[in-house]
């Protein structure tokens, strides 16, 4: 990949919720948004079908990257859910159990600031257009459709060359962080840090065929690597997944 240019914005909301994908009876949320989830919103920017663009976002032909702006906070919030298959209005609903308490974990006021390449010109033309003059085809949201996002275009920035950390160097990263083999973090007093696995690629049937392993701090602070690779955007140093 040839990453020479992104568009950066910031992403924000009161409430978010990204369902980790192994949760059953309690809806536990991931702590920012996923590669997937960010294709999505992206795609529904663009105005793009359902099921249509994995390909634009494929590992060769795009490139994500994220900063955590504000300290990542949850709270579990209890939801009456109807049981459908019975119907839709609770009146009418005669049998037992229409209904059941279901715990769903929220982020609480997330802000991230969102760094993308597309391989596809056309496609990030028109996405950086949309982000400009702050428009899209379809509402954004937060991983639910009741949590509707706000996004603010920073501008598009410059990408320079991949800086390798040398052996008895360190480098400061301004976001999250992709585990790799070539890839040591280096342990800090005064930072929460935290790891976790999330859906990295789909297919066209919604069937995940990648997962990422990423690690982050909880209250946004760099993370520093003693090995890895890392891009530079203007003052920023990132790592793409």
């Amino acid at each position: 990949m040839n990453i020479d240019k992104v568009l950066t914005f910031t992403l924000w909301g009161d409430w978010a919720h990204y369902r980790r994908v192994y949760t059953t009876t309690s809806s536990l949320t991931y702590p920012f948004p996923t590669r997937t989830a960010l294709s999505g919103l992206i795609a529904g920017i663009l105005g793009l079908e359902r099921d249509t663009y994995h390909e634009i976002f494929s590992k060769e032909t795009s490139a994500f990257a994220l900063n955590i702006l504000n300290p990542v906070k949850t709270l579990q919030i209890n939801f009456n859910l109807i049981r459908t298959k019975l119907g839709f209005i609770l009146r009418d609903i005669k049998e037992e159990g229409k209904r059941s308490q279901i715990p769903i974990e929220f982020i609480k006021e997330p802000k991230w600031k969102i760094y993308i390449w597309l391989e596809d010109k056309s496609h990030y033309q028109v996405l950086k257009r949309h982000l400009r003059e702050h428009t899209s085809i379809y509402t954004p949201c937060l991983g639910l459709s009741e949590l509707i996002a706000n996004y603010h275009y920073e501008g598009e920035k410059t990408v320079s060359h991949p800086y390798i950390v040398k052996k008895g160097e360190t480098a400061q990263i301004d976001a999250i962080v992709k585990k790799t083999s070539e890839t040591s973090i280096k342990v800090e007093k005064g930072k929460k840090y935290g790891h976790v696995k999330v859906p990295g690629f789909m297919n066209s049937e919604r069937i995940v065929t990648k997962y990422l392993e990423l690690f982050y701090e909880q209250q946004g602070k760099p993370i520093t690597i003693s090995r890895g690779v890392y891009y530079r955007i203007g003052k920023e140093n990132v790592i793409f997944f």
